[in-house]
């Protein structure tokens, strides 16, 4: 998430939002004006993202630790990382079927 985040700006002409790295703004003009917001911030990112991680550990207790699947995720879409995801989600929720 603080990636996905971190890579996040926006031009506050048309209001669209680029990643710096999978979809940049279009050098020159459109480039320079754009803005990184204070949410967008790491620091900014992780106090947002603190409160379910503090409360993790109780709600994955108030489920059957058998139906409870974790897995390493990504937020680089279409990466072999993501397919990864995919298919062992995939596979474990098809097998309980």
């Amino acid at each position: 998430m603080i990636e996905f985040y971190g890579n996040r700006v926006i031009d506050p002409v048309d209001m669209k939002m680029y990643d710096l790295k999978k979809n940049p703004p279009p050098a020159g003009e459109v480039a320079d004006r754009c803005i990184k917001r204070e949410s967008d911030s790491d620091d900014k990112v992780k106090e947002t993202i603190a409160p379910y991680f503090s409360q993790l550990e109780g709600i994955v207790a108030a489920f059957d630790a058998a139906k409870v699947l974790k897995v390493k995720g990504t937020t680089i879409t279409g990466s072999e990382e993501e397919k990864a995801l995919i298919s062992e989600v995939s596979k474990e929720v098809w097998e309980e079927a």
